[in-house]
């Protein structure tokens, strides 16, 4: 048996035949796939390549452009910066504790969404036998910002009244007030 390895992008790759033959030809092709990048479903696959695969495979075709964004978004802003570059197997429960933890402060639905995208991200690597557990499971959500929002008061009421008459934007400051939108 023959092995050889090679490094693309900082990442090392072992590729192994029976003769040269099949290993430069091997070697030519896995190059080539990770050229055109198609990433490889394996074991020892980064979450950053599993989550471009679950997003490709099980979201893009199946949910709406503006939830495909959110997934996006909550990957980028909260979950690749903790465990984007851990490999899929070496991910364990602390390390998506860590992630929803760090996000006391945040409203209650945010936090359920990150730890809902967690859990699913991992349930499918569960499902492709990448891992035996999903480490999302059964996290401890942290204490939610409740009431944020509230009503202004009746002094910021007379002032935003005595810009409307002055502003150029007057008259949708009285209609925002008047029909009590935020």
């Amino acid at each position: 048996m023959l092995r050889r390895t090679f490094s693309f992008e900082g990442k090392r790759y072992d590729v192994r035949a029976e003769t040269e033959e099949e290993l430069a030809v091997k070697i030519a092709l896995k190059k080539r796939d990770l050229e055109e990048g198609h990433v490889l479903v394996t074991k020892n696959m980064l979450v950053s390549d599993w989550f471009k695969t679950f997003m490709t495979s099980y979201k893009q075709n199946t949910i709406s452009k503006e939830t495909y964004d959110d997934y996006l978004y909550r990957w980028e802003a909260k979950i690749e910066p903790y465990i984007g570059r851990m490999r899929v197997k070496d991910v364990r429960q602390i390390h998506c504790q860590k992630i929803v933890s760090d996000m006391s402060g945040h409203s209650k639905d945010y936090i359920e969404k990150v730890a809902n995208t967690l859990f699913q991200v991992f349930q499918r690597a569960k499902k492709n036998h990448l891992i035996h557990d999903n480490p999302a499971e059964d996290l401890e959500l942290p204490a939610a910002e409740n009431g944020i929002r509230r009503a202004i008061t009746e002094y910021e009421r007379e002032i935003a009244l005595k810009v409307a008459n002055t502003h150029r934007a007057g008259l949708w400051i009285k209609t925002i007030l008047y029909c009590g939108l935020r």
